[in-house]
C-alpha cells in the first residue's frame, strides 16, 4: 500500500492537480462497457473487483489509469 501510495504522489508531481472526474466519466466510461475486466486489469494492474467498479461508474481511477482505460475504451479489438 505505502509502494502504491508513492507511485500516486509521483505520478501527481510530474504530472499536475487533480482533473475534474467528469472528464472520465465523459469521455472514457462509456466506452468501458464492452471492455472486458480481465483486459482492464492486466492493462492498470487494478484488481478485477476494483474494474468492476470502475465499469459500472461507481469508482473512478487515479489518473495516470485514464490513458490506457481511453485506449481500450476505443480499441476496435477489446
Amino acid at each position: 500500500m505505502a509502494e502504491r501510495r508513492r507511485a500516486v504522489l509521483a505520478w501527481d508531481a510530474a504530472n499536475g492537480g487533480e482533473v475534474d472526474p467528469e472528464v472520465f466519466r465523459r469521455e472514457i466510461l462509456p466506452g468501458l462497457g464492452s471492455v472486458s475486466l480481465d483486459a482492464m486489469a492486466e492493462a492498470t494492474g487494478l484488481t478485477k473487483g476494483y474494474c468492476s467498479f470502475v465499469r459500472r461508474g461507481l469508482k473512478t481511477p487515479h489518473r495516470r489509469h485514464w490513458t490506457i482505460l481511453h485506449r481500450l475504451a476505443t480499441s476496435r479489438t477489446r
